[in-house]
């Protein structure tokens, strides 16, 4: 199941309707961070990618 991802291109406003009807074991993507990851036994759960920049200042 891990391995398997909706392209990019297909990706799903992720509310609670498709959350509550959707069951086919994938990775489903909103496109801005947020997955809906459907696990072959049914089990529903999400996970957030987060990118942090952090600027360094030289000290003089």
């Amino acid at each position: 199941m891990r391995g398997q991802f909706m392209a990019s291109h297909d990706a799903h406003n992720l509310n609670a309707l498709f959350v509550k009807k959707t069951n086919k074991p994938r990775k489903y993507s909103d496109r801005l961070g947020l997955y809906l990851i459907v696990e072959v036994l049914g089990s529903k759960h999400s996970e957030q990618r987060l990118t942090i920049k952090v600027h360094h200042s030289r000290a003089r």
